[in-house]
């Protein structure tokens, strides 16, 4: 423990002190007793992400390939047993420099002090001082770092991991630093471009008030599903298919629904051969449309060609507005949205 020397009293300056001192005469040796070195106070800090946040996402230049980084939105720092950690643990956040920057940090609502920032090739590591104290019997502090900068639909091949660290304060012990660090590392996946056709048949829906006058609605009776090269569209995809939007009643309020009561996959080939047991059957009802899984791959250039039977509700409709369309759904890694559905013809 350091001693600290003030003034005395008087208002005699330390350094006055200090001469007098050192032209005092005779001088006299002094044994002074040396404190023992405090003991460090052991702690477990335990660094959690929470589950929503951001990611960055871009396609090769030739399409075949594509990367997701994820970014926690927040995380949840907290001691393990009784003991917390006093203000003043480390956050130590390492990011690719060529996708964002900008870095600040909140813990417990409160600013995290800034404080070394060093860039080494593309990776940049920024530490922030904790100025809250780190609860522990089961409590947690939420931490949230801010990018102030996002390059968006940036290629890299090769995306630094991000990683953030929370480390003890001066004075304690961390023994198990395996749940410190939380690491967000790049997904590469192959890319793709499926697109989307569909012929069209007709059916009617009866006119309130005048039956001999039906509505003429569209209904799809093939959809065509092309895996656009370069690239594979893997299995796991989709198509959700939604017909034109009816007034079925407007007394004593506007009552909407849609007309397509019932959708039934009737064949399915791909490049010619049957593969009907890999379309799942269609789900939905009459308000909400209906939704096809596709549970096969389609090759680079190939085309499935799905046989439909659409049948609409016989209730009357006070009106029926034009419409139709077949949206395909994706898990992710498709590089053209611009063809991915197709609407009734007018």
């Amino acid at each position: 423990m350091r001693e600290t020397l003030e003034n005395p009293p008087g208002g005699v300056a330390r350094r006055t002190v200090l001469k007098a001192t050192a032209w005092s005469a005779p001088v006299v040796a002094m044994a002074v007793a040396t404190p023992f070195a405090a003991a460090s106070t052991t702690i477990d800090l335990k660094l959690e992400a929470q589950p929503f946040g951001d990611s960055l996402s871009a396609f090769s230049p030739d399409g075949v390939t594509r990367y997701t980084l994820a970014f926690p939105g927040a995380f949840s720092a907290s001691a393990a047993g009784a003991t917390p950690a006093p203000v003043g643990s480390t956050l130590i956040a390492v990011f690719d420099s060529r996708l964002v920057g900008g870095l600040a940090v909140t813990v417990g609502g409160q600013p995290a002090v800034a404080g070394s920032t060093t860039t080494s090739g593309n990776r940049t590591t920024a530490t922030f001082t904790v100025p809250v104290e780190i609860p522990a019997n089961g409590a947690s502090v939420t931490v949230e770092p801010v990018f102030g900068t996002w390059n968006t639909d940036t290629w890299v091949a090769d995306a630094e991991p991000y990683v953030l660290t929370l480390q003890a304060p001066a004075g304690t012990t961390d023994p198990n630093q395996a749940d410190n660090s939380v690491t967000s590392t790049a997904v590469y996946t192959d890319a793709f471009d499926e697109g989307v056709t569909a012929t069209w048949g007709t059916a009617t829906v009866p006119q309130t008030g005048a039956p001999s006058s039906p509505f003429t609605v569209a209904v799809p009776q093939t959809v065509t599903l092309t895996a656009v090269a370069p690239g594979e569209v893997p299995s796991g995809q989709g198509f959700n298919i939604w017909g034109p939007t009816s007034l079925l009643t407007s007394t004593p309020s506007n009552t909407f629904t849609g007309v397509y009561m019932a959708v039934s996959v009737t064949s399915a080939t791909l490049d010619g051969a049957d593969v009907l047991s890999s379309i799942g059957t269609p789900t939905g009802d009459l308000k909400n449309g209906f939704h096809v899984d596709v549970n096969t791959a389609i090759p680079a250039g190939k085309q499935l060609v799905i046989g439909l039977d659409v049948s609409v509700d016989t209730a009357s409709r006070e009106h029926v507005y034009a419409g139709g369309s077949v949206n395909l759904t994706s898990s992710g890694g498709d590089r053209n949205d611009a063809n991915n559905a197709t609407n009734a013809p007018a």
